[in-house]
């Protein structure tokens, strides 16, 4: 099963596309009474038309969660114009240091989608004290699909023909490696 922390449009996008691509059953979380149910009961009344068997199923406890194989972390606030990176960091904080507490004994792999990607990330493995190795961050990588779709955008061609690697924190300082 895959777990998703928080219901907005990250996590309710994250568990739909999953169910269309039949990954795993997908069980999604939201502090705000009924409201990941809610998101999960119009997603699996698409399910018919959309072709596809996975279940996705909506809870308010974090305990439906913590048995996943893998748990998404995408709790949060966004940022808002001309907030910087590291502002939003203070918004965010105590959301992820509580979920972080509260997986203190998951088995899971997570994946902090959470903005700012690095530098929550790296208070998740403080905060929870799960192994290093069982916490990834999405920053990088979404920086690299985004190039890729910028570089496709402005030679007119599909993005499946283009290759893209973005390194360091994700922030304005990020490098693109020109080679790949």
């Amino acid at each position: 099963m895959i777990g998703i922390i928080g219901s907005g449009n990250v996590g309710a996008n994250t568990a739909f596309f999953t169910a269309e691509k039949g990954v795993d059953h997908v069980r999604v979380y939201d502090l705000r009474e009924g409201l990941a149910a809610g998101k999960a009961l119009d997603m699996m009344e698409a399910a018919p038309i959309r072709g596809y068997r996975t279940k996705i199923k909506g809870t308010n406890s974090l305990e439906d969660i913590r048995k996943a194989d893998v748990i998404l972390l995408t709790a949060g606030s966004v940022r808002k114009p001309g907030m910087q990176r590291e502002d939003l960091y203070d918004v965010n904080r105590e959301t992820v240091q509580s979920i972080a507490r509260d997986l203190r004994d998951t088995d899971a792999k997570v994946i902090v989608v959470t903005e700012p990607v690095d530098l929550l990330t790296t208070l998740f493995i403080r905060e929870s004290g799960l192994p290093s190795a069982h916490v990834m961050g999405l920053g990088g990588f979404l920086d690299s699909t985004r190039l890729r779709y910028l570089i496709a955008r402005e030679l007119s061609v599909s993005m499946e023909n283009v290759s893209a690697l973005v390194v360091g924190r994700h922030s304005d300082a990020m490098i693109p490696l020109l080679d790949y």
